[in-house]
């Protein structure tokens, strides 16, 4: 779900940097082509950055990326 009430879609896996242990990017099945503007890859799954995770409950809450 995003901050706005939004289904962005079904969380297919997490990636983490094997050295850290942190969190890097949330793949996501959706039926939408693109989320916060970041558009599917060719499988039809989009890639968020870790930093749209904003928080953890019944379902993940997610916020568009910081785009410094």
């Amino acid at each position: 779900m995003s901050t706005d009430g939004q289904h962005v879609g079904e969380l297919h896996t997490l990636t983490l940097d094997p050295g850290t242990g942190e969190l890097e990017t949330l793949v996501v099945n959706t039926e939408r082509s693109a989320i916060f503007g970041i558009e599917e890859r060719e499988d039809g799954r989009i890639v968020l950055p870790a930093e749209v995770l904003e928080n953890v409950r019944e379902q993940l809450i997610v916020s568009p990326p910081n785009r410094a």
